[in-house]
């Protein structure tokens, strides 16, 4: 089978790509994502992220499966790929990008999401003075970290 000759199949950025990643987060006006008191992020940052900490698939919350759970099951696997044919009929319908969807979305299956880093930078920004140090207890997979490092 293919995808178990080629593994699974992790997001790849290039170094064009996380440049983009970076600057699309140093450029977001944090001033304008807040609505009243809520806060409007975009998922700027998130791939490059998301790259840095490939175990996030491997991951379980509660009682679900995690998708490497779910890729690595023979049988999961050709579910999966069967269903991600009937939502996207095209040529290109078992692409990473969809395969990697299908997995986080099949059946009692989960993904631990990250923080958005254009969020934690307009929390920064709004809650501390430039210069400040920012302590962070959650230690998470680099949302915020990079939210912060953004605010430079």
């Amino acid at each position: 089978m293919y995808w178990r000759r080629r593994g699974f199949p992790y997001d790849f950025l290039g170094d064009r790509e996380m440049r983009k990643e970076l600057v699309g987060v140093i450029r977001t006006d944090a001033s304008a994502t807040w609505e009243g008191v809520t806060v409007q992020g975009s998922t700027a940052g998130l791939r490059l992220v998301n790259f840095f900490h490939p175990i996030m698939w491997a991951v379980r919350c509660r009682d679900a499966y995690a998708p490497l759970q779910r890729f690595e099951s023979d049988l999961c696997l050709r579910r999966v790929l069967r269903h991600a044919l009937t939502i996207w009929p095209e040529r290109f319908s078992v692409n990473a990008t969809n395969l990697r969807s299908m997995l986080r979305t099949f059946s009692k299956t989960t993904r631990v999401s990250n923080f958005r880093p254009t969020l934690a930078k307009a929390i920064i920004e709004r809650f501390s003075k430039p210069g400040q140090r920012v302590l962070d207890f959650s230690a998470g997979y680099g949302g915020r970290l990079l939210g912060c490092i953004a605010c430079w």
